[in-house]
C-alpha cells in the first residue's frame, strides 16, 4: 500500500475547499458501469474535521468510505473526489496514521471495487516497529499456452544423381563337362513266405524253405550280412485273411515275435537268413511273415 503524508497551510486547505463546490462533485461520467478498478491517489485534511479524497471510478453513486473500520459520512462524491466528515475520535487525537478504505457501489468483485491508502492526519507520530511479513500468497494459475509458431519452409529437394551406364553383358560360360555316373543303386530285396515256406511272392532270385516247425531259411541271390532287416506278421499279398490255396486259409498272427540267426556256417551263409518266429509263451509255430532287406 502507498501513504500518503500530506501537509498544507491554512491558505491553501481554503483555496481547495473554495474551489472544490460540493455541487460540483455530483457531475461526472457514470462509474458504476465502469469495470476498472478503483483506486486512492491522496487525500487531504480541509479545516480540521473533513477529508478530501482523490482517486478513479469512485462511481457516480456514494461509496463506502471506513478509517481503520470506522465509518464515515460521505458529504458529497464524484467519480474522481470525495469530501468526507472524520470521526470525532480522529479529530480529537490530533494527529496519527490510518488505513482509508473506499468501496465503491453496485455489483461485481468486491477486489475490483475496493481500494486502499494510508494516510496521516495531524502531525506525524512515532515510526512503529516492522510488522512481520506476510505468508506467501498462492500460486497464480497457469497461463494459456503459447499460439503453436508457424512451420518452418521445407527445404529444397537435393539433386538426383544420375544412373549410371549398365556394362555389357558377359559371355556365356561354356557348358561344363557331364559328371560321371553314379553306381547302381541295390535292388530291392523281400519275401512274402506263407506258413508251409512256400515263396508265396518275392523278389528276382529270393527262395523260401520250411527248416523246422517255427523256424524258415530266406536265401537271396546277393550278399545281405551289412543290410538291414524288417520282418513282420503283416499280411504279405493282397488285403484280409491270405488263401494260400482254394482250401487253405493262412492268417498271420500280429502277437508273433520274429528272430534271425545269420548263417549255418555253409558257403552260402552270407546270402541266407534263418527266420525264427515264436508265439507270446515263447513256443516256435509256424505262420506267414514278410520280410524286406535295405541295403546300403
Amino acid at each position: 500500500m502507498r501513504r500518503s503524508v500530506i501537509r498544507v497551510s491554512s491558505a491553501a486547505t481554503l483555496a481547495l475547499a473554495m474551489s472544490f463546490g460540493y455541487p460540483a462533485l455530483a457531475h461526472g461520467q457514470n462509474a458504476n458501469a465502469n469495470s476498472a478498478p478503483t483506486t486512492l491517489i491522496s487525500a487531504l485534511p480541509v479545516g480540521g474535521t473533513q477529508l478530501v479524497v482523490n482517486g478513479q471510478n469512485f462511481g457516480s453513486e456514494s461509496p463506502a468510505v471506513t478509517l481503520d473500520d470506522l465509518p464515515l459520512v460521505v458529504i458529497a462524491h464524484a467519480p474522481t473526489l470525495l469530501l468526507v466528515e472524520l470521526p470525532a475520535s480522529v479529530v480529537a487525537a490530533q494527529g496519527g496514521s490510518y488505513h482509508l478504505t473506499v468501496v465503491r457501489a453496485g455489483n461485481g468483485s468486491v477486489a475490483n471495487r475496493t481500494a486502499v491508502l494510508d494516510v496521516t492526519i495531524g502531525a506525524n507520530g512515532a515510526t512503529g516497529a516492522q510488522g512481520a511479513t506476510g505468508p506467501t500468497g498462492p500460486t497464480g494459475p497457469q497461463g494459456d499456452a503459447g499460439a503453436t509458431g508457424p512451420q518452418g519452409p521445407t527445404g529444397t529437394d537435393g539433386t538426383n544423381g544420375v544412373n549410371g551406364v549398365n556394362g555389357a553383358q558377359g559371355p556365356t560360360g561354356a557348358t561344363g563337362a557331364t559328371g560321371a555316373q553314379g553306381p547302381a543303386g541295390s535292388p530291392s530285396l523281400f519275401a512274402g513266405v506263407d506258413s508251409s515256406g512256400f515263396l508265396v511272392v518275392g523278389s528276382a532270385g529270393v527262395t523260401a524253405l520250411r527248416v523246422k516247425a517255427g523256424v524258415y531259411r530266406v536265401t537271396f541271390p546277393s550278399n545281405v550280412m551289412g543290410c538291414g532287416m524288417n520282418v513282420t506278421s503283416t499280411q504279405y499279398f493282397g488285403s484280409g485273411t491270405i488263401a494260400v490255396n482254394s482250401d487253405f486259409l493262412d492268417p498271420p498272427d500280429a502277437s508273433h515275435v520274429f528272430f534271425s540267426v545269420v548263417g549255418e556256417l555253409a558257403a552260402a551263409a552270407a546270402n541266407s537268413l534263418l527266420i525264427g518266429e515264436r508265439n507270446t509263451g515263447g513256443t516256435l509255430v509256424d505262420g506267414p511273415f514278410t520280410i524286406a532287406i535295405t541295403c546300403p
